[in-house]
């Protein structure tokens, strides 16, 4: 009887859309694609992820998971092999970023102490999972009033 609940919950794991958004990936992987197919195929818009996990909800959750972690390792594992700005065969797109110059500068220092282009670095940075307490959502006035302070800052305050 032990052995059936268990053989259960390992049929049931592997069917978890979690183990089964890593099985994809690992067997992409195996076939040695560049970066940005693999990011694509799995974590793109029309990846595997966002079929997987088709509401912003429960996309976020996945995020949180190791299953989520071992695919960001290897994307890191697979961008680590280029070490190029090299996007296989998708076209590149540029975009504008305002930002403050010590930000900048911030990020400049970085990327020469970690001996990599400051695009590369970029790239690292946007392809991490922003944690939700962190994001920028957009918000009323009132609701923004009413929002309590950061706990560092309540502390200072007081």
């Amino acid at each position: 009887m032990a052995t059936t609940i268990a053989a259960q919950d390992r049929a049931q794991t592997e069917a978890s859309p979690e183990s089964k958004a890593k099985r994809v990936a690992e067997a992409l992987f195996r076939q040695n694609p560049d970066w940005v197919t693999f990011y694509r195929e799995i974590i793109g818009v029309d990846g595997v992820l966002r079929k997987l996990f088709p509401s912003v909800r429960a996309l976020r959750a996945f995020e949180l998971t190791a299953e989520y972690a071992d695919i960001e390792e290897i994307l890191a594992q697979l961008r680590g092999k280029s070490r190029t700005d090299d996007t296989g065969n998708e076209p590149t797109r540029v975009i504008t970023v305002r930002l403050p110059k010590s930000l900048h500068e911030a990020l400049k220092a970085e990327g020469h102490d970690r001996q990599t282009s400051m695009n590369q670095l970029c790239i690292t940075k946007l392809l991490q999972v922003v944690s939700p307490a962190l994001a920028i959502m957009p918000m009323s006035m009132e609701a923004a009033a009413n929002m309590p302070l950061p706990h560092s800052v309540a502390r200072h305050a007081g």
